[in-house]
């Protein structure tokens, strides 16, 4: 691969990814992309000036970019060539969604936030559009709720090359640190299996436990399985310590590194095992496998692909509120999921198709500023 990545969307995760891609080696090019061409400045003259302070001199070029010019955006990307595209460009971030008030983020989030999905679909949506008119082979590493944006677009044929960031990558240095303290050997040393969706993640940070949830975990020393050594159920809780320190914007900065990490992997062709959400179209999070190839799924011996997607869809259900993702991507949300957002935010959705993602999306964001 030549090393050319595009970042898409230089808020807060895609400003930290500009960060931390003009401080590594094997990035030859940066395209830099917004839709808002101060803030996109700004970024790169940031990261440009602090990666020379540290003695490294990024090739960044700033490209105005509007996702929702389909055409334009398939020109910029057959003209670029990006190896790897960077997507962090949603219609609602996790800022936008902290200003509503706290009452009414616990009683959604309670229901399962899944009604969420239109405004982190509709520019994705766009991108793998773009992407597949352009005829470029580019990766796609992308940020939006990927646990069931990327199943979404699994269902309708754009999910090549597709990988997630964060989420359940969140959680897995902590479970790492807490059980290599238990053991009493290097963090380095620990390897673990984690098969969980964002709901699982969302709801250990809010309560310190799993509560009814299904998960899997394993935990490795070597090649030797310690799972029955430890108590998995104050791991967890030790984990939601380290989590519960977080502010957003502590998140944007571990999401941008779990990205970039991803990003390098397969510039790289490391082979690195690793944990992303929604890798190749699946829903939920697993423990994968990055190369050159891209996302492959890899899982401990006696744990079959069919029952990892069970688990990730059953937590998603109850934690999320997606009773299912129809087989043309129509995600039907479950009747509490539903029920709650219509009485709290009066947003009235029993079923999303693909085809309406945009105008549920300014639905969502109408109803979000009248409860500011």
């Amino acid at each position: 691969m030549s090393g050319k990545v595009m970042i898409i969307g230089l808020g807060d995760v895609g400003g930290h990814t500009l960060e931390l891609s003009a401080r590594t080696a094997g990035i030859t090019k940066v395209f830099a992309a917004d839709i808002n061409e101060q803030v996109g400045l700004r970024q790169v003259y940031s990261a440009r000036a602090g990666a020379a302070h540290l003695g490294f001199y990024p090739n960044i070029e700033y490209i105005k970019l509007d996702l929702n010019d389909i055409e334009n955006t398939t020109r910029t990307l057959a003209d670029t060539k990006p190896d790897i595209i960077m997507h962090n460009a949603t219609l609602m971030n996790n800022l936008q969604w902290a200003r509503l008030p706290r009452e009414i983020t616990e009683k959604l989030a309670s229901a399962g936030i899944a009604n969420i999905v239109p405004c982190h679909l509709t520019l994705t949506y766009k991108l793998m559009k773009a992407i597949q008119g352009s005829g470029i082979d580019a990766h796609v590493v992308m940020s939006p709720y990927p646990d069931v944006v990327n199943a979404v677009l699994g269902k309708v044929g754009l999910a090549r090359n597709l990988v997630g960031l964060g989420n359940i990558d969140y959680i897995v240095p902590g479970i790492q640190k807490a059980a290599a303290d238990r053991l009493g050997v290097e963090m380095c040393s620990v390897s673990v299996f984690l098969v969980a969706p964002y709901a699982v993640l969302n709801q250990i940070f809010r309560h310190g436990d799993p509560g009814d949830l299904p998960y899997y975990l394993k935990i490795l020393t070597g090649d030797k399985d310690v799972s029955g050594r430890l108590n998995v159920s104050l791991l967890l809780s030790e984990a939601a310590k380290y989590l519960s320190l977080f502010t957003i914007h502590d998140l944007g900065f571990v999401a941008a590194s779990s990205g970039t990490k991803n990003a390098l992997a397969i510039l790289n062709d490391a082979g690195l095992r690793t944990h992303a959400p929604g890798p190749c179209g699946l829903p939920g999070g697993y423990p994968i496998k990055l190369s050159a190839k891209g996302a492959d799924v890899v899982l401990p011996d006696g744990l079959a692909l069919q029952e990892a997607v069970r688990i990730n869809e059953e937590a998603i259900r109850k934690g999320d509120g997606v009773e299912k993702i129809k087989d043309d991507g129509t995600i039907v949300f479950t009747e509490k999921c539903a029920k709650t957002w219509k009485e709290v935010l009066g947003y009235d959705c029993q079923e999303l198709k693909v085809e309406d993602c945009e105008e549920r999306a300014k639905e969502l964001l109408s109803l979000h500023r009248q409860h500011l």
